[in-house]
């Protein structure tokens, strides 16, 4: 019924079968044989949007303070949300313009470049900025921890160009 009549997505057919089965299985200890039987809708595999140049450009316009930061950060060095959220600024290094993600995707760390044009920005934060607003622009609840990420760490040499500083022209 879901599929035909009310033309439900694979996942929400999914999700009401696991429910049925749940129910029955969990909650009333009844055990349905044929409900293994049912099939399960595949998803549908969809080509991702991708944004233009002049539509990035326009967005992160529309952005300031440390929302626009991490949006920029995200958009050029390809980093995912999680890694920007948990960013630590001794992860940074200035000379060789690379961050290091720690912890990424399956638990590995990685290297991305550090768009130049962000640099002073994240630079403000190593630095120039006293410590509590370092402290609340990385959610920290102890300033001695913040004191602890705010030192810079020495990592492996990156000289990629990242996208962001080809669409500032940096």
């Amino acid at each position: 019924m879901l599929a035909h009549e009310r033309k439900a997505s694979a996942f929400s057919h999914n999700q009401a079968l696991s429910t049925l089965l749940f129910l029955y299985r969990e909650v009333l200890s009844i055990d349905l044989p044929w409900l293994n039987n049912i099939g399960r809708p595949q998803q549908t595999k969809r080509i991702p949007s991708v944004l233009t140049k002049d539509e990035v450009a326009g967005l992160l316009a529309q952005m300031d303070g440390v929302t626009a930061l991490l949006a920029r950060l995200l958009y050029g060095t390809g980093m995912r949300l999680m890694e920007g959220m948990r960013l630590r600024i001794k992860d940074v290094d200035f000379e060789r313009h690379v961050i290091i993600v720690r912890e990424a995707k399956g638990s590995k760390d990685r290297v991305v470049m550090l768009p130049r044009s962000l640099a002073p920005a994240l630079r403000l934060l190593q630095s120039g900025t006293d410590i509590r607003t370092v402290q609340e622009l990385l959610g920290h609840s102890d300033v001695s921890t913040t004191m602890i990420y705010t030192h810079v760490l020495k990592v492996a040499a990156g000289g990629t160009a990242s996208p962001l500083d080809s669409l500032l022209q940096v």
